[in-house]
């Protein structure tokens, strides 16, 4: 595979993958280059996906790598936004390669197979709610930091009969209930639900996309798990997270 796209926008994509692992599986899609990884934990994923209508060059492979994004991140920084960068892959090369100007990083790539990925297919399951909320939300942002100072966990409520989306967290002993109304959210769809999930992790997707992109699209399914879908606000990157329930929960 080989790629050149600005050192900005290969950042930008890591963002969101290094807020939940340190290890990722590049791939080709048809014309698009994706990431995509399942935390230790298997409770959350990541799907980053660049079109190739983004990099200024781009020549897909059939044969999948991975690569540790903590220290690819770090290499990136040491350099300007709109510094060009060259990503080359076996089988266009022996190693996964970067270049920067007169730089280059190089690392073995790390077997496929030894990174999580998630199986479950989603588009199977039945849409529960749906609700696009601003990025800039005042209100979602300090629900969730709140949420992080009470307790382990986050619980979201809908009504069918009420634009409103309730966020609580209770821990031993703090507790706190924040509503996003109307004024907060873009659109609302789908029935009354219930569903509690890890507090830390939903805060860091939140932080790793909230400057990055315009909304926010949440989709929670007849299981519970939590979609939350971005589209990056200055180029057509996309990022797919997916977090499961804490608990069981309850729709009607």
């Amino acid at each position: 595979m080989r790629a050149c796209l600005s050192a900005k926008m290969l950042r930008d994509a890591l963002a969101p993958v290094v807020a939940l692992v340190n290890e990722v599986i590049v791939y080709a899609d048809g014309d698009a280059l994706v990431l995509h990884a399942l935390g230790t934990d298997k409770t959350a994923s990541v799907t980053v996906t660049i079109p190739s209508e983004a990099c200024t060059a781009y020549t897909p492979s059939e044969q999948s790598f991975g690569i540790n994004v903590d220290r690819l991140t770090e290499f990136l920084h040491c350099f300007s936004s709109t510094a060009p960068v060259t990503i080359t892959s076996p089988p266009h090369s022996d190693r996964f390669t970067i270049s920067i100007v007169d730089s280059t990083y190089c690392a073995d790539c790390i077997d496929p197979n030894t990174i999580y990925q998630r199986t479950q297919n989603d588009s199977t399951q039945p849409v529960a709610a749906v609700f696009t909320v601003p990025s800039e939300s005042t209100p979602l942002k300090q629900s969730l930091v709140a949420a992080n100072l009470c307790s382990e966990t986050i619980t979201i409520e809908t009504q069918r009969s009420d634009p409103v989306v309730q966020f609580t967290a209770t821990g031993d002993t703090d507790s706190m209930t924040s509503q996003l109304t109307r004024d907060d959210i873009l659109t609302l769809t789908g029935t009354s639900i219930r569903a509690t999930y890890p507090v830390d992790k939903f805060l860091s997707m939140h932080k790793a996309l909230n400057r990055r992109t315009d909304q926010f699209r949440f989709t929670i399914n007849a299981t519970q798990t939590l979609s939350l879908t971005a589209l990056y606000a200055d180029n057509a990157t996309t990022t797919w997270y997916t977090l499961s329930p804490h608990a069981t929960t309850s729709t009607d």
